[in-house]
């Protein structure tokens, strides 16, 4: 995470370090070596995306804008999104449809699924058009997605940075699949194999969901799938099987 957004300045001053080590290693120097500072974004723009699909990983979501705030203080703007289909933001007690006015010429850190995982994909084009309207605004957009590589199409990068974030951390997306227009197969049929092992339970919930796509293996993107997949019924942090027949289903296929 400091890697993201930190940078480094050149300052006035000779890297003495260096020049002591070419001159006892009798190497010659190509340049002066300079002093180099690190330094942080003068503001950072955090976007959590509350959105009802990707409740799975909200309080991951918290950790990570509590972080940021002991690092930046008030330097941290927040803005949260509530309906990623309407674009609604909420932002210093207002709500907005779009991006709120304003915020140009900054860092963006956005967390979320650019609308990749809900089931109906209809905000997943709305977020194209979201990157076009930051890159407008000179706004340096980095997205941490709690997706699976296979599920992120390429349209995105072209105004995002891209990141996968999962319990093994942030891994940037640099390698894309051919855009499919959905879910791929493959996080489809992890899906699936999951409500297969969660069968035997009555309740599920976000924490077991996790654990055990943990022990499998399966891309990020499977928790959500799980979650709002129409086998299953209830609140985000409590579900059951919708009926008798559709648990049974999935028993038999252990």
């Amino acid at each position: 995470m400091h890697a993201l957004f930190r940078s480094e300045r050149r300052i006035p001053r000779l890297d003495v370090a260096t020049l002591i080590d070419h001159a006892v290693k009798r190497r010659p120097l190509k340049h002066l070596p300079w002093q180099r500072k690190r330094r942080w974004p003068q503001e950072i723009v955090l976007v959590i995306d509350l959105s009802r699909h990707l409740a799975p990983y909200v309080r991951d979501y918290e950790q990570v804008a509590l972080a940021l705030k002991q690092w930046f203080h008030n330097r941290l703007k927040i803005i949260l999104c509530h309906d990623s289909e309407q674009q609604l933001f909420e932002y210093e007690g207002a709500i907005w449809e779009g991006l709120p006015p304003g915020l140009a010429n900054t860092r963006l850190l956005y967390l979320g699924d650019l609308g990749l995982l809900d089931r109906r994909r209809l905000s997943a084009a709305q977020y194209i058009e979201w990157g076009r309207e930051l890159r407008r605004r000179n706004i340096q957009a980095h997205a941490l997605l709690t997706v699976s590589p296979v599920d992120c199409p390429a349209a995105l990068a072209r105004d995002f940075d891209l990141f996968t974030w999962d319990h093994t951390g942030l891994h940037p997306i640099t390698r894309f699949t051919e855009d499919h227009g959905g879910i791929s197969a493959q996080s489809r049929a992890q899906a699936e194999e999951m409500l297969a092992l969660l069968s035997p339970a009555i309740e599920i919930q976000p924490a077991l969901v996790r654990q055990l796509r943990i022990e499998r293996g399966y891309g990020v993107s499977v928790e959500s799938l799980v979650m709002q997949h129409p086998a299953l019924k209830g609140h985000a942090v409590h579900l059951q099987w919708r009926d008798t027949q559709t648990r049974e289903h999935y028993r038999q296929r252990l």
